[in-house]
């Protein structure tokens, strides 16, 4: 058993040390205070993650909504301008362009 990287003789030998210092009558109440502050310490530490939780939450969330309207914007602006193109040239041809069949029968002369 290790307990905070001390052995058990050393654990023993402290706590033997600490009952000669204050004695059997102080003991308890020793004890009892390392409880509550041990307690009160754990009770702080759930506050703090819980307040860090939420306020990543939030934050993800105001995130995650900027995201989805800039998605949404340019989508719309994609939109705007493949509707003002003329077909030809949303489909990859226009006017002047050679189709692909007279491109081979020109290079093959």
């Amino acid at each position: 058993m290790d307990f905070f990287g001390i052995g058990p003789w050393e654990v023993l030998l402290i706590l033997i040390s600490v009952l000669l210092i204050f004695g059997p009558g102080k003991l308890p109440e020793i004890a009892r205070a390392l409880g509550e502050g041990i307690r009160k310490f754990r009770m702080a530490s759930r506050e703090m993650t819980a307040t860090i939780s939420k306020e990543i939450n939030e934050e993800t969330k105001e995130i995650k909504s900027e995201l989805i309207k800039t998605g949404e914007a340019i989508t719309d602006e994609v939109k705007d301008i493949s509707n003002s193109l003329p077909l030809s040239e949303i489909k990859g041809q226009n006017k002047n362009s050679e189709s692909r069949k007279e491109m081979k029968a020109r290079y093959r002369t």
